[in-house]
């Protein structure tokens, strides 16, 4: 049940909509004209588009101009994202009743087709920890309730939406799907050790571990419990060169799995009451450490901007701070009204509703006001740096 909350404050939260960009992207698209009882939230902002959702609708912002997204959320009915893809053409969508989700589908986010998955893809991916799709390319899952299933791995393509069921001789429990030259390449998770599997090939070993990401070059990071106290992170290239990349010197607890980046808890005592926080950049093998966690951090996972590489920590006392976790800075976030989570007494040093990082130091902030729909550029102090789009209200 801890887990479960966990995950569901990160799906309410947090949302990354990273859409593709080319010159004509959006011409297909339908103009949208926020009115008066427009309820806004800020999904999502890179440096050239912005995200916005108004009640059932998603809507895009690009160059000044905004866009109606054809996918509709059924809010009456509690359909939520779920997860999205590390760029965000896709999302995991389903409705939400007593801690267990239905209807559950992968959502084309741009052409508004949707596809029905099994409610066992949710249960894997809260199991596995991820709190994004590991790509763009397929949707692999397992489901590990029933009698020898977990020996199937299904997957979707992306691209096509065609659904495909691949046959493993040795149970599954943690799978990505890359595409390649002649079709697909799986890596999965078996008892601890990690195997390649290509189109109908049979698997083969690659390494003694847990599996972590596959990223665009073909890397794959895992991790290892040498022992009771001490777990390492590597890193394997296309030519089977391990490298070490991460050490974590106490027992610890895989908690996200988040594009570039995965976060452990270590503890403090052997209980796992007291615990420290570890942000391992895989990509960059630079580890921060967020001392004290348990006993300082407001909300328990940090949210994750940009595949990872920014995270923002929210502490107890109502302040928040960015970390980049590429190279270990952080700053304070200063000056941003308060956000107090509805049904709680959880208070956060932002608004991420009105907030989106979309670089180390520089944030696009949402704002309704009387007449317009505004979307600016903020610095770490809540000082305006631009003025990236503005609509009249009707």
């Amino acid at each position: 049940m801890k887990r479960m909350r966990y995950f569901l404050l990160t799906v309410l939260m947090v949302g990354s909509l990273i859409l593709a960009s080319c010159s004509n992207e959006y011409a297909n698209l339908e103009k949208y004209q926020f009115t008066k009882n427009s309820d806004l939230k800020l999904v999502y902002a890179d440096e050239k588009k912005v995200i916005i959702e108004d009640g059932e609708n998603l809507l895009l912002e690009s160059k000044g101009n905004f866009y109606k997204l054809p996918t509709k959320l059924d809010l009456k009915k509690g359909e939520i994202i779920i997860l999205l893809s590390t760029e965000g053409n896709y999302a995991l969508t389903g409705k939400i009743d007593k801690d267990k989700f239905y209807d559950v589908n992968i959502v084309n986010l741009i052409k508004g087709n949707k596809l029905a998955v099994e409610y066992s893809a949710v249960k894997y991916m809260i199991s596995s920890q991820y709190s994004l799709l590991p790509n763009e390319q397929y949707f692999a899952y397992v489901d590990k309730d029933g009698k020898d299933s977990d020996m199937t791995i299904k997957m979707v393509d992306l691209t096509t939406f065609k659904t495909y069921e691949v046959k493993v001789d040795m149970p599954v429990t943690n799978v990505i799907a890359v595409k390649n030259d002649s079709g697909y390449q799986i890596y999965f998770e078996s008892l601890g050790k990690v195997y390649k599997k290509l189109n109908e090939g049979k698997p083969t070993f690659i390494a003694n571990g847990y599996l972590l990401y596959v990223d665009e070059n073909g890397n794959i990071y895992l991790y290892r419990n040498i022992n009771i106290k001490t777990t390492k992170v590597y890193k394997i290239d296309k030519n089977k060169n391990e490298k070490e990349i991460a050490s974590l010197n106490k027992p610890s607890l895989l908690v996200r799995k988040n594009g570039d980046v995965a976060a452990f808890i270590t503890a403090n005592d052997k209980e796992f009451k007291s615990y420290d926080m570890d942000l391992i950049n895989l990509k960059t093998s630079k580890h921060t450490v967020i001392s004290n966690a348990s006993e300082n951090l407001n909300y328990d996972i940090p949210l994750f901007y940009k595949r990872g590489n920014i995270a923002v920590i929210f502490y107890k006392e109502g302040r928040a701070e960015m970390i980049d976790t590429k190279n270990g800075n952080r700053m304070a976030l200063k000056n941003f009204k308060k956000y107090v989570l509805p049904n709680s007494n959880m208070e956060f040093g932002f608004n991420i509703y009105e907030n989106q990082i979309i670089g180390f130091n520089k944030i696009v902030q949402l704002k309704k006001q009387e007449n317009s729909v505004k979307l600016i550029l903020v610095d770490a102090d809540n000082k305006v740096l631009k003025t990236i789009a503005e609509q009249q209200l009707k």
